[in-house]
Formats: structure tokens, sequence, C-alpha cells
């Protein structure tokens, strides 16, 4: 897992390095201009109509309200030692925010004339977004970060060297992400994350939840009985925190993994050599089902 872990940040700093080179930023600096752009827009919401962001360098915060708009406070940033610089930076910044049909469409980009040069100064736009609990959310960032909370609809996250925290959401969540955390607070729904060297923490899941990872660590807890629970990963560290392990049907299938849990937990082993283990526990009843394929690493069950 250290090794994991150094991984990741070195391909976050070497992906980063194209942003990182139009900075301006002294290692010791000593006082540092900001300046601030600010863009406040409401939209009416109707039933079926749905919000699409798509953010670079940006920090989105997401939630709900019982009001029939879309409510939506825009911060751009720019922060240089020389004032100047800094405002002329910001003029780089472009924001799209139009209604299409039944579609809010916001994003950010930088955009650079012909002779101008490329911005000096850390550029970032700061989204802080309330919409109706049942609007539909699409967002894509890079760089950045991603807040959700309340919705109760589809929700839908692709995201680069972005974190992203989810609490109190139902409804359908798919959520693609590569090298950016995930922090989950109770969900509920169908949920499917897609994730590449991105660690998961879910406290509080129901529904049924599908898990394609690739380099984490997994920890998972707080589970009400999920209808169905599939887990694909590898090279990846899982824990699962089930309860009464007994209200369970599992399902194993373990290649180069260490396998630990409880005592009481008998396997009916059905295949097994040096590198791969097959197993069933509670394979005869219609308990709730989970299904673990894990390519290297170990996976540890605790009640």
């Amino acid at each position: 897992m250290r090794l994991m872990k150094s991984f990741k940040l070195y391909m976050i700093l070497l992906l980063a390095i194209p942003y990182l080179l139009g900075l301006n930023k002294a290692v010791a600096q000593v006082k540092v201009a900001v300046v601030t752009k600010t863009i406040n827009k409401s939209i009416q919401w109707v039933p079926n109509m749905s919000l699409q962001l798509t953010g670079e360098r940006a920090e989105i915060y997401c939630t709900t309200h019982a009001q029939p708009t879309i409510d939506v406070k825009i911060e751009i940033v720019a922060e240089n030692e020389d004032k100047k610089t800094a405002e002329s930076d910001l003029n780089k910044m472009k924001l799209v925010n139009r209604v299409s049909g039944k579609t809010f469409y916001l994003r950010n980009y930088v955009e650079i004339a012909r002779g101008e040069t490329r911005p000096r100064s850390d550029l970032k736009v700061i989204y802080n977004i309330v919409v109706p609990e049942t609007c539909n959310v699409n967002i894509e960032n890079y760089f950045g970060k991603i807040n959700v909370s309340n919705t109760h609809s589809t929700l839908s996250i692709e995201s680069k060297f972005c974190p992203v925290t989810l609490k109190n959401i139902t409804g359908i969540v798919n959520i693609n992400s590569y090298l950016g955390d995930l922090s989950v607070d109770n969900i509920e729904g169908t949920v499917r994350f897609i994730t590449d060297q991105s660690d998961i923490d879910i406290n509080g899941i129901s529904g049924s939840l599908t898990i394609q990872s690739n380099l984490a660590s997994l920890n998972i807890g707080g589970m009400n009985h999920p209808d169905k629970t599939i887990i694909q990963a590898t090279k990846s560290k899982l824990m699962l925190e089930t309860g009464d392990f007994t209200k369970y049907s599992f399902k194993f299938n373990l290649v180069n993994a260490a396998i630990n849990k409880p005592d009481a937990m008998k396997l009916n082993i059905l295949k097994k050599d040096n590198a791969k283990i097959q197993a069933r526990f509670n394979a005869e009843t219609d308990y709730p089902f989970i299904d673990i394929k894990l390519n290297t690493g170990t996976l540890t069950i605790v009640n």
C-alpha cells in the first residue's frame, strides 16, 4: 500500500507539471495579489431539467433546496505576486452558462488569443450550486474537487486528479475517477464506481453497489443489507464491515490475494491452488449477494 501511495503521488505531480509551469509563484513568497470576479445566476427549473457542468481547475460544491430554481454563484480567482498580471490572466478564464432545451450548461476553460502568453497566475473557479432535489446532475472536472450532497435523482461524475465527496445521496449514481479519492457518507440506490488509483471510503450503503477498481484501498462500512454488491479490484486492499456476515451470501474469486475473515465464517471451497481461491458462503440462501473478485491484494471481512 505504501508503494501504491507513492506511485499515486508521483503520477499526480508528473501530470500536474504542465499546469504548474504556467504559475509565477515564488517558493518563499511574501505577498500575493488575489483578484476575483463573481457571477450570480438563477434560472427557473422544470421537471426533467438537468445540470451539465464541465470544469477545469474547479472547486465544485453542489447541494439541493426545495425551490424550483437552479442557483449558481461562480467565483473566478487569479493569484499572482503582480496584481496586473493576475488581472490580465483572470480574463483568460472564460465561462459558459446557458440553457439549451432542458439542460443548463456550465463550463469554464482557458482561452488564449493569438500573441498572448499562457497564464502565469494560479487560476481556479469556485462553483457554489443549489439545485432541486430531483434535478439530474452531470459533472466533469479536472484538477480540483467535487462535493455533492442531498441529491435524489441521477448523479454522474467523471473526474481526474480531483477528490470527490458525496453525502446523503439517493438515486442512480455513476462515478468514474482517476487519481482522485472518493469519500461517501450515506448513499442509496443503483451505485456504480469505476476508479483507477483512487481510494474509496464508504460509510452507509443500501440498494446495489458495483465497484471496478485498480490500485486502491477500499473501505466499505455501514452496509444496510444492500440488495447486491459486486466488487472487481486489482492490486487493492479491500475491507468490508458487514455487521452480521451470516445475513449475506458471498462468492469469492481471489488470485494472489490473502483473505482475513471471522473464524465462524466457514467457507465452501470450490477451487484452491497456490494462487487462486474460489469459494462460497451461504450459497443456498436468498440473502443479499456479495460477489468479490480480487486479483492481488488483501480482503478483510469484519463483523
